[in-house]
């Protein structure tokens, strides 16, 4: 009877190939990945489709090469995944829904985006979209701040890097002043947008963090500026939502469920 292989060789291929990524500082093409690791270019191209769809590697805006994913960091920080966190801030974002009428959302770093992974609707007559799903700059949004000021330094570096897109009149992109705005929302521990994504939609936005204090998401409420935060006042808002994410356990979204 052969004995069984001590290693599997697909699997071998993909770690050189996340470790030949790590291991550059700067994005690297698939001919670049394929020389270092001594695979077929075909090959390396399977393989890093694969790495990809696990957010282990990751294709940067600029030069369109390959560089580490957000996948390896939550594997070494032990980071809920987003539907996980999603499903556990549900409940809090109903309630701020139910409370302030607006549209409630949970937003999580993505590499040089955030990513929106769930949102609950106000079935307001007018309101904002449901971005669910959607990747966006962080220097446009609310939980764009409250996220800036945790993310590694060179990634702070990167998506502050001249020249920034305006999405409206009212977009900041001064790299400087947006680094100002970033501690800010770090010592206040909210953050507030107005017009900044898109003309008349306000949001503000507050840090979840985990047993070790690590941020991990931002809730995010959102709505028409003619009528958000309204009456109600900036304070109140800010109390409900600072409130909100700070009621989020997100170590329950790290336990596993019945049935897992």
């Amino acid at each position: 009877m052969a004995s069984e292989p001590t290693t599997i060789t697909s699997v071998e291929r993909a770690v050189a190939v996340v470790r030949a990524v790590a291991g550059a500082d700067r994005g690297l093409g698939v001919s670049e990945i394929a020389r270092r690791c001594g695979l077929p270019k075909s090959t390396t191209v399977r393989l890093l489709h694969t790495l990809e769809t696990l957010d282990l590697v990751e294709r940067t805006t600029t030069s369109g090469g390959y560089r580490v994913g957000v996948g390896v960091q939550r594997l070494a920080t032990g980071t809920p995944a987003p539907g996980q966190l999603r499903d556990v801030a549900r409940p809090a974002l109903r309630t701020l829904v139910s409370e302030l009428g607006e549209d409630a959302s949970l937003a999580v770093p993505d590499g040089d985006q955030l990513l929106y992974v769930g949102q609950v609707t106000a079935g307001q007559a007018v309101q904002v979209p449901d971005w669910s799903g959607q990747r966006m700059p962080y220097h446009v949004a609310a939980a764009g701040y409250v996220l800036m000021a945790a993310i590694a330094p060179d990634v702070l570096d990167r998506v502050l890097a001249p020249p920034l897109e305006a999405f409206a009149a009212d977009t900041c992109t001064d790299p400087d002043e947006l680094r100002r705005r970033v501690e800010v929302a770090r010592v206040d521990g909210f953050a507030w947008v107005r017009d900044e994504w898109a003309e008349g939609i306000t949001g503000i936005a507050a840090p979840v963090h985990d047993d070790s204090g690590r941020l991990v998401a931002a809730v995010n409420v959102h709505g028409p500026s003619f009528r958000f935060p309204g009456e109600r006042g900036a304070a109140d808002v800010q109390r409900r939502v600072t409130a909100a994410a700070a009621g989020i356990d997100a170590r329950s979204a790290q336990q596993p469920r019945d049935g897992a």
